[in-house]
């Protein structure tokens, strides 16, 4: 299990974020801080018992708390941040999308993400080998570790207990 730790931290460490230094400032390490900051929310949902088992579901309590985290970042929030995330998440390799039977990933050009995701999608489901890795409070402690000495810079790291 120590080897998958170290894949998945690796994954964790080279999540999609732009760089764009006239919208992001130095507390997300001038990039875009969707990505890690939905991942940290997920983890403190397991931290809570929350998430009991291996299934995230775009709930409307997870959208709030993204946003407002995103808050914390930005005053200009789009209003498909939350699922253009949840969703672009499916290209990393710590989660796959869990289609409804009508699903079609061309479907997403039609509509706002995330009422195609919540129309389209159940959730999304972790890879068999890192679910168990995020029950673990100590591998999950790292992967917190990562994130946030990865992507945020080390004054706010504190403060982003979300």
């Amino acid at each position: 299990m120590c080897g998958m730790i170290d894949y998945y931290l690796q994954l964790f460490a080279q999540l999609p974020v732009g760089g764009d230094n006239d919208k992001w400032a130095l507390p997300s390490n001038y990039r875009a801080p969707h990505a890690p900051l939905l991942l940290l929310i997920v983890l403190d949902m397991f931290a809570k018992g929350k998430i009991t088992r291996n299934f995230i579901v775009p709930s409307p309590e997870l959208e709030e708390r993204f946003y407002n985290a995103l808050l914390l970042f930005t005053g200009d929030i789009g209003k498909d941040d939350f699922g253009e995330t949840f969703y672009g998440l499916k290209h990393t390799g710590l989660w796959d999308l869990v289609p409804k039977a009508e699903a079609k990933d061309d479907s997403l050009l039609e509509e706002y993400v995330t009422n195609c995701l919540r129309k389209y999608y159940w959730g999304a489901k972790l890879p068999e080998d890192l679910y168990p890795l995020l029950v673990m409070e100590t591998s999950r402690n790292k992967v917190r570790q990562v994130l946030l000495e990865t992507y945020f810079a080390e004054n706010v790291q504190g403060g982003l207990r979300l």
